[in-house]
């Protein structure tokens, strides 16, 4: 049985109707119909209280990594992402880049000893999924809403995660007679991914 980790971090003030929320469900209800055999665990970021670290935290994180207190809460993220077979991704673009939660996110989850480790080849990813897809949609055309995913394809390969994919759904704000026409064949194309993933 596949474990597949869906990061909610579809912030939006349109709630459950929000554009990037209607792409992650066209992708994981295709992929849910067509592997039954599926888990799917739903981190909601909405939902999570993340700080960011400060140097008492820093140096905290660094003693319990000296001792090997892997199982510790503070790692709590950072273990589940690292564990997941499949990793779902769903943020939309802000401001050159994502909201600040998936940013606070990737710091937790970014842990030596769970997600990486250095060795006599240089840091080396350990974590245990196969695929990682990142699913977005912009006000801007989908060329220029491209940091995201470059960060996104840079994590995986820090991390170990050798498939990475990608949709966004560009120009709804830049076209927005274009907008409905612009999601929809965007969530096709989810759809279609879904199935095959």
């Amino acid at each position: 049985m596949n474990n597949v980790l869906f990061v909610d971090c579809c912030i939006s003030q349109k709630g459950y109707g929000s554009h990037t929320a209607q792409l992650c469900r066209s992708f994981l209800s295709s992929y849910a119909n067509s592997h039954p055999a599926a888990q799917i665990d739903t981190l909601d970021l909405k939902t999570v209280s993340l700080a960011p670290f400060t140097s008492e935290k820093l140096n905290l994180r660094d003693r319990l990594l000296e001792t090997r207190r892997l199982g510790d809460p503070m790692f709590a993220l950072a273990n589940q992402f690292a564990s997941a077979d499949y990793i779902v991704i769903g943020a939309p673009y802000w401001d050159l880049t994502f909201p600040a939660q998936l940013k606070l996110y990737i710091e937790h989850i970014s842990v030596r000893y769970i997600s990486f480790l250095y060795d006599e080849r240089g840091r080396r990813g350990i974590c245990k999924a196969q695929k990682l897809i990142y699913l977005s949609t912009s006000g801007e055309e989908a060329g220029d809403a491209i940091m995201p995913v470059l960060e996104w394809e840079a994590l995986c390969g820090t991390f170990g995660i050798r498939t990475f994919d990608h949709i966004i759904a560009g120009g709804l704000d830049v076209h927005p007679d274009q907008a409905q026409a612009i999601l929809g064949d965007a969530c096709r194309r989810a759809t279609a991914l879904g199935r095959i993933w």
